[in-house]
């Protein structure tokens, strides 16, 4: 079980998160780019209707934004939630630029952040929970933003070494510590304490496993529900 950050530890990883993101939003992918690809692949998943709402967890530069809004429809709604400024920039000139006006955009550490409990259908997460300070604590506290039945897509990194492709794990975790504050917690085992309902599906490119064999790619793909 991961034991739960100092505030120094938990400070001193959401500042140079905040740096990392804040210095790659330039070149971080926007809508139409390869975070889109995945927020698609995330609809066969969540089954969203219109009307519903869903937080967007990480919401980066917005790449997901027009896909999810156009899910939920005019009558449904969207939050999304990200600490780095200069990526909400950017989401928030794709936000006016797409007209999209059932989308909320918000600055907030999510594993602190005061999110409405039993607000959400549905949350979704593109490479942004393994990055958090607190991974055990930004998945307790999606959860408790779901609604009973409520569905949490994850696209992510995981780096667990395995098989032959150890040595490139060690490195790609020593760099991703490094840079952008990676706790060392596998974000597929905390959702599994956390969530009393995992699915693994089919990993594209990777079809008839559930995930990539070796672990390489070193990434995960999920989908947890919050049981009753």
């Amino acid at each position: 079980m991961p034991t739960t950050p100092t505030e120094d530890d938990h400070s001193r990883r959401l500042r140079r998160g905040q740096r990392w993101w804040d210095l790659v939003s330039s070149i971080h992918g926007s809508a139409g780019g390869q975070t889109t690809r995945v927020a698609e692949l995330a609809l066969r998943h969540l089954s969203l209707r219109s009307g519903q709402t869903v937080l967007d967890l990480g919401c980066g530069s917005g790449a997901a934004l027009p896909t999810l809004s156009k899910a939920v429809g005019p009558s449904g709604r969207v939050v999304g939630i990200d600490n780095s400024p200069k990526m909400l920039a950017r989401a928030e000139v794709v936000v006016r630029q797409r007209d999209l006006v059932n989308v909320e955009l918000r600055r907030a550490d999510a594993t602190r952040a005061e999110i409405e409990p039993g607000a959400f259908d549905a949350a979704y997460a593109c490479s942004s929970i393994s990055a958090m300070p607190d991974v055990p604590a930004a998945l307790t506290s999606v959860s408790g933003s779901l609604r009973p039945g409520g569905r949490l897509f994850v696209f992510d990194m995981r780096l667990e070494p395995r098989g032959w492709s150890t040595p490139g794990i060690h490195l790609l975790r020593w760099i991703y510590a490094a840079s952008a504050g990676w706790a060392g917690v596998d974000v597929l085992d905390a959702a599994r304490d956390v969530f009393g309902d995992i699915a693994l599906p089919g990993f594209p490119g990777h079809e008839g496993r559930e995930q990539p064999e070796a672990g390489w790619p070193p990434l995960t793909m999920f989908v947890a529900t919050r049981t009753p």
